[in-house]
């Protein structure tokens, strides 16, 4: 009979350390962050950064092209 109030204080003690840990977590608010960093790996990675475009030379300007003295 001595197992059975064993088992039965043992398994009182985890169920209320559970629901303790339940409210404590709820109370932070940090349950999403679990779900962001399990879905982390699924997010596509960052494109490159693309070079600023550039102007292309003035091709009506005869002196484009042309070195200044």
């Amino acid at each position: 009979m001595d197992a059975v109030y064993l088992t039965l204080f043992v398994s009182t003690v985890l169920a209320v350390l559970g629901l303790v840990l339940f409210v404590f977590t709820h109370g932070q608010r940090t349950r999403d962050h679990n779900d962001r960093l399990a879905l982390l790996p699924l997010d596509d990675p960052p494109p490159p950064p693309s070079a600023p475009p550039t102007a292309p030379p003035d091709l009506t300007d005869p002196t484009a092209g042309a070195q200044r003295r």
